[in-house]
């Protein structure tokens, strides 16, 4: 008799396989950023990267996670080689890193690589580390077209000027 054990709490006897939480084969890139679950809850980045890593979530969760996560955890890398899920068909198999993505739009620098600005997730990143961020691909076109918006004052964004960079328009 032991049913004290057999439901679907957190006992230590619920141990899963390893989870990549972004997917692919890709890694956290803002491991203090938060991010929201289903549930409500907030949860570090990299808190979340680790429960993933010593089975601690479960093989439903882990399936929908990389479509929560992605974004706000920066989620980066992978790709190339070894992916074991088949939802690879629907783009190249590079599809893990986007294309450079200025923040602060029109080919204009960030002033103030210090500076904090909140995102609209309620994140607070540094203006040079999302900068970098961009520059590496690891932000996504969603995200890289509302952020000239938010980070232009806060993080002193200079320059550029003779005609628009940024892919969002007709030339």
């Amino acid at each position: 008799d032991d049913d004290d054990d057999d439901d679907d709490d957190d006992d230590d006897d619920d141990v899963y396989p390893p989870c990549n939480i972004c997917g692919g084969g890709r890694e956290v890139g803002f491991p203090n950023a938060s991010v929201e679950l289903p549930d409500g809850r907030y949860v570090k980045c990299g808190d979340l990267e680790s429960e993933g890593e010593l089975g601690n979530i479960s093989p439903v969760q882990c399936a929908y996670l990389p479509t929560v996560v992605n974004d706000p955890c920066g989620c980066y890398g992978g790709g190339g080689g070894d992916d074991d899920d088949d939802d690879d068909d629907d783009d190249d198999d590079d599809d893990d890193v986007y294309p450079p993505c200025n923040i602060c739009g029109g080919g204009r620098e960030v002033g103030f690589p210090n500076a904090s600005v909140e995102l609209p997730d309620g994140r607070y990143v540094k203006c040079g580390d999302l900068e970098s961020e961009g520059e590496l691909g690891n932000i996504s076109p969603v995200q890289c077209a509302y952020l000239p918006t938010v980070v232009n004052d806060p993080c002193g964004c200079y320059g550029g000027g003779g005609g628009d960079d940024d892919d969002d328009d007709d030339d």
